[in-house]
């Protein structure tokens, strides 16, 4: 069953109906494939959404009660720039079948179709528990950081060094400004991949990248994600 989306969704409401109404109502089951897109598309839907979906995902591959999910989302840094409730994210994904919906009573028992005989639900669902659907582990495994991040890493060898170096100097919390410093000093001026382009790659693009790839993550500045530092490492950099 599809949950409703809070007032506060009314920014990107038609983004993410668009990309959960992707895929065309079947005639047929879906596919394996078919549900796994769906759930990728609905990470994909607003990129200040993507990590904070793959980490609930995660976090809900153990059934979980709303309220220890909330209390769990309530921790991420990501959380604290997104103007969606945390029961409006989880919408999202049990739409997009990314995760599984559970009735529970006033015990926290399960509220079986059986139980409601007679009654109507809202007498017996006092709140409701959430599990990651196989789809929704496939989808979340895709973007696990260590993935990303080594991928951007090997994508273009001139610039390795480059993000190595942002990842080290953000050890600690730093601002944009003293990014751009720091790369001043240390002579990063990198070229364009345009080869008809003369600008230079600014730290904005780099930090982007990172940011994207789980490498860095803003929270009152840049840091290190634990993704970040196994990069470091991995590449003998460690402190």
């Amino acid at each position: 069953a599809s949950l409703p989306l809070d007032d506060a969704a009314s920014a990107c409401t038609a983004a993410c109906a668009e990309t959960a109404q992707a895929v065309d109502e079947p005639t047929e089951e879906p596919t394996f494939e078919e549900r796994v897109a769906r759930v990728r598309k609905t990470l994909h839907s607003r990129g200040s959404f993507t990590e904070i979906m793959r980490k609930t995902l995660v976090f809900c591959e153990t059934r979980r009660s709303i309220e220890d999910v909330e209390q769990e989302m309530a921790t991420y840094p990501e959380f604290r720039y997104v103007d969606q409730s945390q029961r409006n994210i989880v919408a999202h994904l049990v739409n997009a079948d990314g995760l599984d919906r559970f009735e529970l009573d006033q015990d926290g028992n399960e509220v079986t179709p059986e139980m409601t005989e007679g009654l109507s639900e809202d007498e017996l669902v006092c709140s409701y528990a959430l599990q990651t659907t196989d789809a929704g582990k496939a989808a979340a495994d895709e973007l696990e950081p260590k993935k990303r991040l080594n991928a951007l890493l090997d994508s273009i060898a001139a610039r390795k060094g480059a993000y190595l170096d942002l990842l080290e100097f953000c050890r600690e919390p730093r601002t944009y400004q003293a990014v751009a410093d720091a790369m001043k000093a240390k002579g990063l001026g990198l070229k364009s991949t345009n080869a008809l382009s003369s600008l230079p790659v600014y730290p904005s693009a780099l930090l982007a990248k990172l940011e994207s790839t789980g490498g860095l993550v803003w929270d009152e500045g840049w840091k290190l994600t634990s993704a970040g530092a196994a990069a470091l490492k991995a590449a003998g950099r460690t402190v």
